[in-house]
């Protein structure tokens, strides 16, 4: 029996890894796919298509000269495109002509649009994905209904009441308890207004949440328990888009929030995930199913296309900053400033990534 338990768990094991490593693998390919997919649009040719780095595991060469390749460390991906390697060697105009297909001869405007696509794409697909979960599976909520109020925390002293039922969230509607749990705890120690109904009327109140410790993390609660009536909500498909749209907004914005608070060096450090803490997150969900992954491949998705995003040379933000000035401009920077740049923030990039990883073992 312990050996067949063994066996079991070993199986189970390596189910979960191949789970963990397909949503990482997943959300990256996502993102290089917008990159490609938007260059080919302009006709600007790819010659590598590398989901992960380092030593190659398999690859094969397409019929329009890409090399499509898996590499063994799966932790980011890249694709390279025809003379995008040697971008800053050629900007005289004499030899970008002579450069047909590549991506240093498309416009400044048609790099900005390559740039974004693979953060849009990622939106795409945390969109698509929320949909098909809505769609298929619905959601189980609770009803934005107080049941106690906990004395001396900062629901009771702004005079909430049992039988409060929420109304709003800084003018946002509120279907579930559960959006606005969500809300209270991403928002620290922020003044937050809610509209509440009580006997028929309508009622104004700020409510600034005390920050509290919970599995390592800074998180925001007022005090204040549900009531525990369970509502099962099924969408048809127009339903399941529009709410999964509205959902997705609503993670980009916060998604965004968060990041912000962390650079204006106001959010909890806790709250930045490096490759290691990703990985663990995903091994913890994956016990939970197919499902819970492809629902936290939506997330992370969402993630890597915001933090990508950021105005930070090296990232698909800084790239973005240079190309929309080129465009606006009308010239390009010079070759000397462009290199500095990209060194700087290179080197920032390293340093962040040294910091994720040395802070996942550093005690919240």
């Amino acid at each position: 029996m312990d050996f067949v338990r063994i066996i079991v768990t070993l199986y189970e094991s390596i189910f979960r890894m191949i789970g963990v490593m397909g949503v990482l693998m997943l959300v990256v390919f996502v993102h290089e796919l917008g990159h490609y997919l938007v260059a080919r649009w302009f006709s600007v040719n790819a010659s590598v298509f590398s989901i992960g780095f380092g030593p190659e595991i398999r690859s094969f060469m397409d019929r329009h000269g890409t090399c499509w390749r898996v590499a063994l460390i799966p932790l980011g991906g890249y694709v390279k495109f025809v003379g995008e390697e040697d971008r800053l060697s050629f900007l005289d105009d004499k030899r970008k002509d002579k450069l047909v297909g590549s991506f240093c001869a498309a416009t400044a405007w048609k790099r900005a649009f390559i740039v974004f696509a693979g953060p849009c794409f990622n939106f795409l697909f945390t969109l698509f994905v929320f949909s098909i979960v809505f769609f298929t599976v619905g959601r189980t909520v609770t009803a934005p209904i107080v049941k106690d109020v906990i004395p001396n925390l900062p629901a009771f002293q702004a005079g909430l009441k049992s039988g409060d039922r929420f109304l709003s969230i800084e003018d946002r509607s509120v279907s579930s308890f559960e959006d606005l749990s969500r809300y209270v705890m991403l928002h620290g120690d922020d003044p937050i207004h809610f509209t509440v109904m009580r006997d028929g009327k309508r009622i104004d109140m700020v409510v600034t949440p005390l920050l509290k410790r919970e599995d390592g993390l800074r998180i925001g609660h007022i005090g204040i328990l549900a009531q525990k009536n369970l509502n099962k909500i099924h969408y048809n498909v127009l339903d399941s888009v529009r709410y999964a749209l509205d959902e997705t907004l609503y993670t980009l914005n916060q998604t965004w929030y968060l990041m912000i608070r962390l650079l204006q060096g106001k959010g909890d450090r806790c709250q930045l995930s490096g490759p290691v803490q990703s990985i663990e997150i995903a091994w913890k969900i994956s016990r939970l199913g197919f499902g819970a992954l492809l629902q936290l491949a939506a997330y992370f998705s969402m993630s890597i296309g915001v933090f990508n995003l950021l105005p930070i040379p090296s990232l698909d933000g800084g790239h973005l900053v240079f190309y929309l000035l080129e465009g606006i401009l009308g010239r390009q920077f010079s070759v000397s400033f462009q290199k500095k740049i990209v060194r700087i923030g290179l080197i920032f990039i390293i340093l962040l990534m040294i910091f994720t990883i040395i802070n996942n073992y550093i005690p919240c």
